[in-house]
């Protein structure tokens, strides 16, 4: 399923799995864009350090306490947050060179992912070369507009602890805090990395491609670097996560068609370029996007952590269902998938318990 949404400069095509078109209003990106000279994902000054923290400082952060009132009625209403400053960046710059060293040595497995999502028809490619010529021979036409590292948290790697560590604490008590919930389990970490001249990452809804029945989850995207106003971060469609009547009503190719009379408003996070330490939240059903990175652009990484509250259930069966799950992120619950039976609550080991 794919849906379009307007926004300026240009219009985002339509994508298979959720797309639209609205017009962009108030509180999205106003800051002219600057040039930046082109630079490796390795290449950001700004992050040096070689060694991962063996363990986090926290803050004294609850759920009691994350958020204002009046922060948590925007997200309520609205369907996304920033959260300035939630670390320092000397907190989380120790952790940004091995993490991205970590995606250089994974990049083939990346561009295979890619592959198999946009050309899954296609042979598996060997090398880096052989996957970007498969996808511009078979995606028709799709272009990349990133790659995906799924769940390096897990597993003996050098950023693998430092990374669930990173899941508790402040993230997990935010997110407690923007769900509501008493219990929070993280659902996956996630590294998308925007290569410069990659395209724009199409309007969707993370719940769409993920095998839980629950409307209880919340994703947070932090930013590997500080960013520039060139770099493409989120654009979200504010209230979107509410509107219901869309999917209860309309057919997936009505909603592959122009939903600019929806009125949502896209916002992007105010007060300038994210920086190091900086998250923005977004609810599951909360429809967002990214533009393309520019040419000039270094490369742009951004870590997302995937929370639900404890007690959501995996989805019935393919047939109990009005639409089925959209296979994009099928490798971030492979390994559990098989071991939580339909309809069973969604408890297991790569499932773990983060707060409460």
């Amino acid at each position: 399923m794919s849906l379009v949404l307007p926004r300026p400069p240009k219009l985002a095509p339509a994508r298979r799995h959720c797309g639209w078109t609205a017009p962009r209003t108030g509180g999205s990106r106003a800051v002219p864009r600057q040039q930046s000279s082109a630079a490796p994902l390795s290449a950001a000054p700004e992050l040096k350090g070689n060694k991962p923290p063996a363990k986090q400082p926290r803050l004294a952060v609850s759920a009691a306490n994350a958020f204002t009132a009046a922060q948590l009625l925007a997200f309520e209403r609205k369907g996304h947050l920033t959260s300035r400053a939630l670390f320092s960046e000397s907190e989380l710059a120790p952790l940004v060179q091995p993490l991205l060293s970590q995606l250089q040595r994974e990049e083939l497995a990346a561009w295979r992912q890619r592959v198999s999502v946009l050309a899954p028809r296609a042979a598996q490619p060997r090398s880096v070369g052989e996957a970007k010529a498969l996808l511009a021979k078979h995606a028709g036409g799709e272009t990349v507009g990133f790659l995906q590292h799924f769940n390096l948290h897990r597993g003996g790697s050098e950023v693998a602890a430092p990374l669930r560590e990173l899941a508790r604490g402040r993230l997990a008590a935010c997110a407690a805090a923007l769900l509501g919930a008493p219990r929070i389990r993280l659902y996956q970490t996630c590294v998308f990395v925007k290569q410069p001249g990659m395209g724009e990452t199409h309007w969707h809804s993370d719940l769409a491609m993920v095998p839980l029945d629950t409307n209880a989850y919340v994703t947070a995207w932090l930013p590997l670097r500080c960013l520039s106003t060139v770099d493409a971060a989120l654009d979200f469609a504010s209230g979107s996560h509410r509107d219901f009547a869309l999917p209860f009503w309309h057919s997936d190719e009505a909603m592959g068609r122009d939903l600019g009379s929806r009125g949502y408003q896209v916002e992007s996070p105010g007060g300038g370029p994210l920086r190091l330490g900086d998250a923005t939240w977004h609810a599951g059903w909360t429809l967002h996007c990214s533009p393309a990175q520019p040419r000039e652009a270094r490369s742009r990484a951004a870590l997302t952590l995937s929370y639900f509250a404890d007690g959501a259930r995996r989805l019935p069966p393919d047939r109990e269902l009005r639409r089925r799950v959209h296979p994009e992120d099928a490798a971030g619950s492979a390994d559990w998938l098989g071991a939580v039976p339909h309809g069973a609550v969604a408890r297991h080991d790569l499932l773990p318990l983060v707060y409460g």
